[in-house]
């Protein structure tokens, strides 16, 4: 007990009386620490779903000490447990299955999650409001869009479908993909989305250069 209090005294500490960013940013892992240490003795319950409880108050602790700090390293840590918590949305309500997706959860659910940040971040873009924009815009973007991209080059792919043996998914991952990648190459610079543009076109290329890859070795 004495130690877990002792974790929470000095996160609170290093989040809320400490202005060094960096020192800010530990004290938003001591917390994760000792917030684990709470889940592990049982404080919330036997019955509790883990990963959204856990998620859903590291989002909302973390965001507070983004916006209180005007903090960016605490504003990534939040929005990768929003990431977390919308893929717990998402796989719980089973919103993958009904995009024909009926064995694997995780990959879908995380691409899916991804495009909500890459909104989310785009209307934090648009409206600049000023006590959001500094702590989340870059990180919803760059989390959202690396995220995104990735899991669709993997859902795309000719391996994922050999695993998963669903054809018109197959070919509507193409056409997600091919469209994803075209918009980020339009609406990056035309709306100055740095993070859209500079991943979202490397990957919309890589894309390219798989498909390449895979009809070349289709044919031979």
């Amino acid at each position: 007990d004495d130690w877990e209090k002792l974790l929470y005294c000095l996160a609170f500490f290093l989040m809320f009386i400490n202005n060094n960013s960096w020192l800010v940013f530990l004290g938003c892992l001591v917390f994760f620490a000792a917030l684990i240490l709470t889940f592990n003795r049982g404080r919330f319950g036997q019955d509790i779903i883990f990963e959204g409880l856990m998620s859903c108050i590291l989002f909302f602790t973390w965001s507070i000490v983004a916006m209180y700090q005007q903090n960016r390293e605490a504003g990534y840590l939040a929005i990768a447990a929003l990431q977390f918590f919308f893929n717990f949305i998402i796989r719980k309500e089973k919103w993958t299955e009904s995009f024909g997706f009926k064995n694997d959860k995780f990959i879908p659910s995380g691409t899916l999650s991804s495009f909500f940040l890459i909104m989310i971040g785009s209307l934090l873009h648009f409206t600049r409001v000023n006590f959001l924009t500094i702590p989340f815009t870059r990180p919803l973007l760059f989390i959202g869009t690396s995220v995104y991209f990735i899991g669709l080059l993997i859902l795309s792919s000719r391996l994922y479908y050999k695993v998963h043996r669903n054809q018109d998914l197959f070919y509507l991952l193409q056409i997600i993909t091919f469209l994803s990648g075209l918009a980020s190459t339009l609406f990056g610079p035309m709306f100055d989305i740095s993070f859209l543009l500079g991943i979202g076109g490397t990957m919309f290329v890589l894309w390219f250069l798989v498909k390449y890859l895979e009809i070349a070795n289709w044919e031979m």
